[in-house]
């Protein structure tokens, strides 16, 4: 079966996110030295790669040490300042950010975002610490203004970053449920095509099915089963528009047994059946 590339969708927070670096330095910062952010209308990461030193925000002062990374949202004033007996290199990329959504074979957008939601300040050991080093010296080693292909090489580098950032600050789950759902949801996503019951995936964890239907439903706002029937359709509309897979394969990929009741769920969602829906997106493109 010819395979294409698919997007997650509602699956995954920065899909539509688009970015556009401004400045991007890595320099090291001599003692005695200070520095106060001057442009604050844009959002901004500081990465401290050697040495030491303070950064002071919102009225209180943060240590500089290697391994520490830091987000400013647009706004938010700080000043950095350089250890006295040594002084201190920071990685520092400076990028606006905007969501670009293509719902129904149309863009809407861009739209501003003020906050990415991403940790002020978060240190890191070990092999994160060498991943998010690297991301940044790759940043800093491609960024050239005017080039075409250093522009999207960095904005591809500086995407996988925050993306990783968002998902190593979400926020601990209060109550085992919370993170019982989010591994549901996860293994749905991973196998949308497979045949999931929701007795299996409850017994997957030690929960009972209905529990799990209801705790689900809470933080996803439908059943794990309509939530899977989502996804098969969002991959199922994917498949007809960019493959030229028949039907029959594409309603093997995405999880039924047969034609027959994949096209009927495809025309309940879309309101189409499979090869209308294919020909009528295909004869607009």
């Amino acid at each position: 079966m010819e395979k294409t590339l698919l997007g997650r969708g509602m699956t995954c927070m920065f899909a539509d996110t688009m970015v556009k670096l401004l400045f991007v330095t890595d320099k090291l910062r001599e003692s005695p030295w200070e520095d106060t952010r001057r442009t604050v209308d844009c959002h901004t990461l500081y990465w401290v790669m050697s040495g030491l030193g303070s950064l002071a925000a919102n009225g209180e002062r943060f240590r500089l040490e290697p391994g520490t990374l830091f987000y400013l949202a647009p706004g938010l004033e700080l000043r950095l300042t350089a250890s006295p007996s040594e002084g201190v290199r920071i990685a520092m990329a400076l990028f606006d950010a905007a969501t670009l959504r293509h719902a129904d074979r149309q863009w809407h957008g861009p739209e501003p975002i003020p906050d990415l939601g991403l940790p002020f300040m978060e240190r890191y050991v070990g092999p994160e610490r060498k991943e998010i080093d690297a991301a940044f010296r790759s940043i800093v080693r491609g960024w050239a203004p005017g080039s075409d292909q250093g522009e999207l090489s960095c904005r591809m580098e500086l995407l996988r970053l925050i993306a990783k950032l968002a998902d190593r600050g979400r926020a601990p789950a209060k109550h085992p449920m919370e993170e019982i759902v989010r591994r549901v949801r996860d293994d749905l996503v991973a196998q949308y095509g497979a045949e999931l019951r929701i007795e299996e995936l409850a017994s997957r964890y030690s929960v009972s099915p209905s529990h799990l239907r209801k705790w689900f439903a809470n933080r996803y706002g439908v059943p794990p089963k309509a939530y899977l029937l989502r996804l098969r359709m969002e991959h199922a509309a994917r498949f007809l528009l960019h493959t030229r897979a028949p039907v029959k394969e594409i309603a093997s990929e995405c999880g039924f047994k047969d034609e027959l009741h994949f096209s009927k769920a495809f025309k309940k969602h879309h309101g189409l059946s499979p090869a209308f829906y294919r020909s009528k997106l295909r004869s607009s493109m």
